[in-house]
C-alpha cells in the first residue's frame, strides 16, 4: 500500500492574524467557518488564492515531483474541479469528478500531471456543492520518497518584547504538539534583553544572550542550531505573525529539494493592509529593491501573476544579488561558511545571503504579516544603520564590487537626500556612517553592541523626533510648484532652494504625513515642512538652513574625496576583515560569551 505523504495542507484565517478572506478562498455563497467551509446547495469556493494555491511548478523543478494526489475530508457531496494554469495564465481543467466526502475518511484523487516535458505552472481546485456539505480540510499529497529527512531548528532573537515572545511561543508550542514533524523541529529563543519568563520545554530552548543586536542574537541561534544537530536553520521575528503551518511547507521544500543549496524566503505583507505584498523575497544592487512590492493578494490575476514570475525567473537561474529578510529565513546549515556580519541591525540578512550561494526561492502562503510602515520608522539611527550596510556590502563581498565610483554614488544619494529634506539630524548621522565605514570592519567588531553610537546619535538628534502633536495641522503655503516645470528646473538647478538667496523667506510650507513623507515631489520647493506620523498623533518640523546643509555637504565631500583616493586599500582591509570575523566561531563565541562546553 502506497504511503501518502502530504506536501501542502489548507491554509484557513486565523483570529489574531487580521488578514482578509480573500487570501484563502474565493467564495460564492459559502461560508468560510474556523477550519472549514460550509455549503448551500450550489454554492462553489475555488482556492486559486495566495495561501491555497498549489505551485507545481516550483515543485517538479526544484524536487521532481512525478506523483500528485488531492485528498479532501469533509461531508457531503460536491463537482471537484482541479485547474492548471499555464505560463501565459491560460487555464485547463485536469480533472472533473463528482465527490462524496464522508467525515469519517478522506476522498483522495490522482492528479494527472506531465512528468516528462512539465508545463511548469500553478494548480487549483473548485468545489460546487450538489447538497448541503462542508469541507474540513484539503491536502496535496504525494507517494514520492523525501530525498531527506530535515532537522529543523527555528531560531527566533527578541529584545524586551515578552509579550509578543511569549503569544509566538505559544502558538508555536500549540502548533507542534499537532505536527507530524514535531521530532524534527524546535525553537531557540535568543533572549537579548535577558527580560522573559519563558522557560524551557521539550520543543523550546530559551538562551539568556548578550544583546549584540539581530546579527549576534541569530547568530546565537545558528551556533545553538549545529550543536543540536539540526541540518537546517530557520530565522523568524519575535513577532513571528505567521500561519504556523507554513512551517510544515518550508520542511517539506527541504525535505524533498534536488539541491542541498535550496533556502526559502518567507514573503512580507503589510499587517495593516494583509493584502499588500511588502517584498517576496529582494534584490540589493546598490540599494534594496523588495520583488513584487504593492501586489494585491486579493486579487487572483496579480497572484498567478506573482508565482509564475517567481516559478520561470528565480526558479531557474536565481540571481546573485537576491536575498531574504530574516523575518521568515530558513536555509541549509551545511552550506553556511560565513556567520552573520556584526552589523547589530539593518543588513546582517542581506549580507549573509549574498555571501553565501544558496538558491533563494518563494512559496505561496509562506509569508509574514508586519507593520511595514517604514516611513514612520526612518530616523537618523536608522539611515546610520542603512548606509553603513549598503556601503559594507560593497566594500567587503566580492559580487558587489561594482567601483569605487559606486560607493561614492551610494554615499552622496543617501547624504544630499537627507540635505534637500531639511533632514540636517540624519545627515549628520550618515556623515558618521561614512567616518565608521572608513575606519574598516574592526570598527564593527569593536562596538558590536553600538552602545556609544547609539548614545552619539541620539544626543545628536535635536529636530527629528517625534513629539505629541496636538491641534490642526499648519495650513501649507505654495508658492513653487513641483508640477511647473520652469520652477522644477529652479530647484533641481539650485538643490532646493540651498543656493538662492533668502530662500526660507519665501519656499513651500508644508504638512506631509504616511508615505508622502519619502516623496521627493513632496518636498520640493519646501523651506518649512511639518512631518506628521502615520496616526496624525506625532510630529517634528524641519526647516531650510543653509549653514546646517553646507556643513554636512562639505563632510560629504570630504570623507567621499577620502573614500576614492583610497578605495583600493579599504575594500582589501574590509574583505580580509570580513573573512576574520565570520570564517569561524572564533569572534562570536568571544563576544558572546559562550561556553562550548555546554548546549546553552
Amino acid at each position: 500500500m502506497d504511503d501518502f505523504i502530504t506536501l501542502q495542507s489548507l491554509i484557513w484565517p486565523e483570529p489574531h492574524i487580521a488578514a482578509d478572506q480573500a487570501l484563502y478562498a474565493r467564495l460564492e455563497g459559502p461560508q468560510l467557518q474556523r477550519n472549514a467551509v460550509a455549503f448551500k446547495t450550489g454554492a462553489a469556493a475555488s482556492f486559486d488564492t495566495y495561501f491555497n494555491l498549489f505551485n507545481i511548478g516550483k515543485w517538479q523543478h526544484h524536487c521532481g515531483l512525478e506523483t500528485l494526489f488531492l485528498a479532501l475530508n469533509g461531508q457531503g457531496k460536491f463537482t471537484l474541479e482541479v485547474i492548471f494554469i499555464n505560463s501565459s495564465q491560460a487555464k485547463k481543467t485536469l480533472l472533473s469528478h463528482d465527490v462524496i466526502l464522508h467525515d469519517s475518511s478522506l476522498t483522495r484523487l490522482n492528479i494527472p500531471i506531465s512528468v516528462s516535458s512539465p508545463d511548469q505552472g500553478l494548480l487549483f481546485f473548485r468545489l460546487t456543492a450538489q447538497t448541503s456539505a462542508t469541507l474540513c480540510s484539503a491536502d496535496w499529497q504525494t507517494t514520492q520518497t523525501p530525498l531527506r529527512q530535515p532537522k529543523l531548528a527555528l531560531a527566533i532573537t527578541t529584545f524586551q518584547r515578552e509579550t509578543a515572545i511569549e503569544r509566538t511561543v505559544d502558538r508555536f508550542e500549540a502548533h507542534i504538539k499537532t505536527s507530524a514533524y514535531r521530532d524534527l523541529i524546535w525553537l531557540t529563543v535568543v533572549d537579548n534583553g535577558k527580560t522573559t519568563d519563558l522557560k524551557n520545554t521539550a520543543q523550546t530552548h530559551v538562551i539568556p544572550s548578550e544583546n549584540l543586536g539581530g546579527s549576534g542574537g541569530f547568530t546565537r541561534g545558528l551556533i545553538e542550531a549545529r550543536k543540536t544537530g539540526a541540518s537546517h536553520c530557520l530565522f523568524m521575528d519575535d513577532d513571528a505573525t505567521i500561519h504556523m503551518s507554513s512551517i510544515e511547507r518550508t520542511y517539506q521544500m527541504l525535505a524533498y529539494a534536488k539541491s542541498p543549496k535550496i533556502a526559502i524566503s518567507g514573503a512580507l505583507a503589510d499587517a495593516n493592509d494583509s493584502g499588500l505584498i511588502w517584498e517576496n523575497a529582494a534584490l540589493f544592487d546598490g540599494t534594496c529593491q523588495g520583488l513584487h512590492r504593492g501586489v494585491d493578494l486579493r486579487q487572483a490575476e496579480q497572484v498567478t501573476t506573482m508565482e509564475l514570475e517567481t516559478t520561470f525567473s528565480l526558479s531557474k537561474t536565481t540571481p546573485q544579488n537576491i536575498y531574504g529578510g530574516w523575518w521568515f529565513f530558513a536555509f541549509p546549515l551545511d552550506q553556511v561558511e560565513h556567520l552573520p556580519f556584526p552589523f547589530f541591525v539593518r543588513g546582517d540578512d542581506v549580507s549573509f545571503s549574498l555571501v553565501h550561494d544558496f538558491t533563494i526561492i518563494t512559496l505561496p502562503g509562506v509569508l509574514s504579516f508586519q507593520d511595514s510602515n517604514f516611513s514612520d520608522k526612518e530616523n537618523p539611527l536608522t539611515l546610520y544603520l542603512d548606509l553603513r550596510s549598503h556601503l559594507a556590502h560593497q566594500l567587503s563581498l566580492p559580487l558587489m564590487d561594482h567601483g569605487r565610483f559606486a560607493v561614492a554614488k551610494i554615499a552622496i544619494w543617501f547624504t544630499l537626500r537627507a540635505v534637500i529634506r531639511c533632514h540636517y539630524d540624519s545627515a549628520a548621522a550618515l556623515n558618521l556612517a561614512l567616518k565608521d565605514v572608513r575606519r574598516g570592519p574592526q570598527f564593527f567588531a569593536d562596538n558590536a553592541d553600538m552602545v556609544t553610537r547609539r548614545h552619539d546619535i541620539k544626543a545628536m538628534t535635536q529636530v527629528e523626533k517625534w513629539v505629541p502633536f496636538r491641534g490642526a495641522p499648519p495650513p501649507d503655503k505654495i508658492r513653487i510648484r513641483h508640477k511647473n516645470p520652469l520652477h522644477r528646473l529652479l530647484m533641481a538647478l539650485t538643490i532646493n532652494g540651498l543656493l538662492l538667496p533668502g530662500f526660507s523667506l519665501y519656499g513651500n510650507q508644508v504638512t506631509l504625513n504616511g508615505t508622502e513623507r519619502k516623496k521627493l515631489a513632496s518636498i520640493w520647493g519646501a523651506a518649512q515642512i511639518t512631518h506628521l506620523d502615520e496616526t496624525g498623533e506625532n510630529s517634528y518640523l524641519v526647516t531650510h538652513s543653509k549653514r546646517r546643509a553646507f556643513v554636512e555637504t562639505l563632510k560629504l565631500l570630504r570623507h567621499v574625496g577620502a573614500m576614492l583616493l583610497r578605495y583600493s586599500r579599504l575594500k582589501s582591509d574590509w574583505q580580509n576583515g570580513y573573512n576574520n570575523l565570520t570564517k569561524t566561531d572564533a569572534f562570536w563565541v568571544e563576544k558572546l560569551k559562550i561556553d562550548q562546553n555546554s548546549k546553552g
